[in-house]
């Protein structure tokens, strides 16, 4: 995860960049580390993947406005307890196309997480998934390729 750079531990704690986390830290005492900076990478990953009843679910901590920037979003091989994930989003013409590797199967598939304000609509292989709930769709296991539609 390139740019996170809040850890300055040596000599006479800093600010570092603490102050653009939410956080309540106090400059005046020494700035957690180990644990703390454990936590804030499982944290940081689980906004985008994490596992839960035999699924990966993808995506559900990333803000709204990182599915439509032109630049999209890309994870590579980030460990999981079903392989390696990687992942491309890449943003197009009213949606998106979801690309993931195939070092990755979850047993009982991959939970997509769209913000509901992206109104999305979802297909694997020209068959539209159904959303479970608003803005979540179950992907089948084998999944490589997803075609996302917004209608906002």
């Amino acid at each position: 995860m390139k740019g996170w750079y809040a850890f300055d531990e040596g000599g006479k704690s800093g600010s570092g960049g603490w102050g653009r986390l939410r956080t309540t830290w106090n400059g005046n005492v020494a700035m957690p580390h180990g644990w703390a900076i454990a936590e804030l990478w499982l944290l940081m990953r689980d906004c985008l993947a994490f596992e839960n009843d035999q699924h990966l679910i993808l995506l559900s901590g990333v803000p709204p406005a990182w599915f439509t920037h032109k630049d999209g979003i890309r994870i590579e091989s980030l460990p999981t307890y079903f392989g390696k994930l990687n992942l491309l989003w890449k943003p197009g013409q009213g949606g998106a196309t979801l690309s993931l590797g195939d070092k990755v199967i979850p047993p009982k598939g991959f939970l997509l997480r769209l913000p509901e304000s992206l109104e999305a609509k979802v297909s694997v292989n020209g068959r539209k998934i159904s959303a479970v709930t608003a803005g979540q769709f179950i992907l089948p296991p084998q999944t490589r390729q997803a075609h996302i539609s917004f209608n906002r």
